[in-house]
């Protein structure tokens, strides 16, 4: 397996390798390169909830347990579900410890971590705990 050679890639900074770049000065030579003409693209996925609770007045709500976030991605995925929802239906996470630090997340000044919690606080997402789901459920019958 070929090794990734950093001084290539500083030297050259337009192309990504040294094939790109036999190419260029070759075969593709009329050819415009790293043009800034960009091609929207969507990838396909299907989302299965962990719990559906669904109300009196017609609200979806998709609990999702969580112990912990694998990586930051896992959790991304979740602001990209909620945006192909209909308005009555609301991801809600119960995570089993909300004070767990996020994964990758990096020290604040006062040596703390954002954690799972304030992730989903920051990105608008209700949460509750095993503790307290409870109450949302019966607030939500």
């Amino acid at each position: 397996m070929a090794r990734f050679n950093p001084a290539w890639k500083k030297a050259n900074r337009q192309y990504d390798s040294k094939f790109e770049l036999a190419l260029h000065e070759g075969v593709l030579s009329d050819c415009d390169f790293h043009t800034k003409e960009t091609f929207d693209y969507t990838i396909s996925h299907k989302y299965h909830p962990d719990f559906i609770h669904r109300d009196s007045k017609g609200n979806v709500y998709l609990l999702e347990s969580k112990g912990r976030f694998e990586d930051s991605a896992e959790a991304s995925k979740y602001k990209h579900i909620r945006t192909h929802l209909d308005d009555n239906v609301e991801i809600i996470f119960v995570f089993q410890r909300p004070q767990n630090p996020m994964p990758r997340a990096q020290v604040r000044k006062d040596g703390t971590k954002a954690t799972h919690g304030e992730w989903a606080t920051k990105q608008n997402f209700r949460w509750y705990s095993a503790d307290t789901i409870g109450e949302f459920l019966n607030e939500n019958k």
